[in-house]
């Protein structure tokens, strides 16, 4: 603390060394650190000794926007490290600076917002963030630094809703997080070079989005499982049944009044449960589309290709989705697939539909292409399943009933290995497919390499 007064004590009367140390501060500001409490104070004194200045109107146009800079950083490094005390001093002092623009003012709205979240009042930091969007609204058509802003607030409000149940999933989807998408779309499409904090935020959404969805689909296949349910699938087809029966018949007046009540009904039931299997199918296919563009554009939500993948073999006999699937998944980076492989593998030779089978067949040929020395040893061993080079051994009686009884699946997994692994002799990693074979063929020789009784 005492170099950063000698520093600024020697700097501060001179404009230019003012703004090199200025420089030098934001750089130390990004080096990492371990804990905040060491950091908070020195951080803290910059910021004090920096309002004396801006507030004295000295070298005030070159401060002012530092010193932004350095209490919106300071704010948020304390909310993130529960400093919240310290974190909401500093949206305070942000509030009393000088010269605020309207593209400023609802940032630290936004902040004050995510402080409130963060000590659980929820109530108030929920009404702040709803205040703060219907500013930015009406002022967004005329200030367009604005937009990224408002678009990082939508996803921020629509997260708070899906957590707090407090709209319908509708509203949510669609003014909010799908809003929040479009809005930050319209950016990068007016923007020819688009800047890194602008990228994250459109991934962020599509990241929402997609998180969202899929928790509406996971929801709605827990309802399918759940005994009400299955029982009011068993009371519609016993209305309907009965309903058919009274329409075969000659009724009196009463019978007829109870055939159509019970019709109706049925009607309703019906309806309902295709409304639901087209939300299902709805938010389904929005989760794969988004997890698929936000795998595509940034490696920070990496971890959710696992999601994905599960979504997809878990409607592997889904037309669209693999139709979805095999359109996207060209423009996802390969490596991104190599902590799957071997789920991926013991997919192939499943008994689905071509389109499914020739998705995963390229995809499996991609990885293997790009990352050999990753992949090759998992499609091997998968090929190399029914590999003796013994022609004659002696078998126990429990592995000779394990061959007679062999799953169909393992071979199915067997031949569609093969068939890869005959056309990756043709492409540009034939030379080291060899080696790997060779390799491979050495540790079953090896395995199987007679041990003499004393060596035993």
């Amino acid at each position: 603390m005492l170099s950063v007064l000698e520093e600024f004590s020697e700097a501060y009367l001179d404009a230019q060394a003012l703004k090199n140390l200025l420089n030098k501060w934001q750089f130390q500001d990004q080096i990492a650190y371990d804990d905040f409490e060491y950091v908070e104070p020195v951080s803290w004194l910059k910021c004090v000794l920096l309002t004396h200045c801006v507030c004295s109107n000295q070298n005030k146009p070159t401060i002012l926007p530092k010193l932004k800079k350095l209490l919106e950083k300071y704010a948020v490094r304390a909310r993130k490290e529960l400093f919240l005390e310290v974190a909401s001093s500093a949206v305070n002092a942000l509030r009393k600076l000088p010269c605020v623009e309207d593209d400023d003012t609802v940032r630290w709205q936004i902040e004050e917002a995510k402080i409130l979240w963060t000590k659980k009042e929820y109530s108030i930091a929920s009404k702040i963030l709803k205040s703060t969007l219907h500013r930015m609204e009406k002022i967004a058509k005329e200030n367009s630094n604005i937009l990224m802003c408002y678009g990082e607030a939508l996803t921020l409000r629509g997260r708070w809703l899906a957590e707090t149940c407090n709209e319908n999933s509708v509203v949510i989807m669609q003014e909010y997080l799908e809003k929040a998408v479009n809005v930050l779309k319209d950016i990068e499409s007016d923007n020819s070079s688009t800047s890194t904090s602008s990228s994250c935020a459109i991934w962020d959404a599509y990241f929402a989005v997609a998180r969202y969805a899929d928790g509406q689909y996971q929801s709605i296949m827990n309802y399918k499982k759940s005994t009400a349910y299955q029982m009011k699938q068993v009371l519609m087809h016993s209305s309907k049944e009965e309903a058919r029966k009274l329409k075969s018949k000659d009724n009196n007046e009463d019978q007829r009044k109870t055939h159509v009540i019970m019709a109706k009904q049925s009607l309703i039931d019906q309806e309902e449960m295709a409304a639901l299997e087209a939300d299902q199918k709805k938010f389904l296919e929005k989760a794969i589309i988004n997890y698929l563009k936000c795998l595509c554009g940034t490696d920070t939500h990496d971890v959710w290709i696992f999601r994905l993948i599960s979504l997809w073999f878990e409607n592997l006999s889904h037309k669209e989705i693999n139709q979805i699937i095999s359109d996207e998944i060209k423009d996802l980076q390969s490596y991104k697939f190599l902590p799957l492989m071997y789920q991926l593998a013991a997919r192939m030779g499943t008994q689905a539909s071509a389109l499914f089978t020739n998705t995963l067949t390229q995809l499996i040929k991609r990885i293997t292409i790009d990352h050999p020395h990753h992949a090759l040893p998992v499609i091997l061993a998968l090929s190399n399943a029914d590999k003796d080079p013994v022609e004659t051994r002696k078998v126990s009686t429990q592995t000779a009933l394990l061959q007679q009884a062999e799953v169909p699946s393992v071979k199915e997994r067997m031949n569609a290995a093969k068939k890869i692994i005959s056309h990756l002799q043709k492409s540009k990693i034939s030379s080291i497919l060899k080696s790997y074979s060779d390799l491979c063929d050495a540790y079953i020789s090896l395995a199987y390499l007679p041990v003499d009784k004393e060596t035993q």
